[in-house]
């Protein structure tokens, strides 16, 4: 069974969410799925379909999550300008930074630990 959730972040420039329940040592970034455009497509034929998803991702952790929070913009910088980044901790009492990288052939979302170090725990 899903545990409710408990914690919730948007990123600053909106494109990312964060969320986790009490005891998940697993946090979930929700990103929405967008529609890419082949050459012989145009906008309106992509836009019909109305229907919002959103598709997530792990970011594991090996204690229980107790918080976190996205990197604050100035609301003056462009979108896409700077890497969205999370910063977490839980119960081993070590905060965690986690970037954002888009992958440029599929447009997926990863989020990859800062610290080698610490994900060989």
């Amino acid at each position: 069974p899903a545990s409710p959730i408990v914690f919730l972040a948007f990123s600053a420039d909106g494109t990312l969410f964060a969320t986790a329940g009490r005891n998940d040592r697993l946090v979930r970034i929700w990103y929405q799925n967008q529609q890419l455009l082949l050459p012989n497509q145009s906008v309106d034929l992509a836009v019909s379909g109305t229907a919002v998803t959103y598709s997530f991702i792990y970011v594991a952790h090996p204690r229980p999550v107790t918080g976190f929070s996205w990197r604050d913009t100035s609301r003056y910088m462009p979108r896409g300008a700077v890497a969205n980044m999370l910063v977490t901790n839980c119960k081993d009492n070590i905060c965690r930074l986690w970037s954002e990288t888009v992958l440029p052939d599929d447009g997926l979302i990863c989020m990859q630990q800062l610290d080698p170090a610490a994900a060989q725990d």
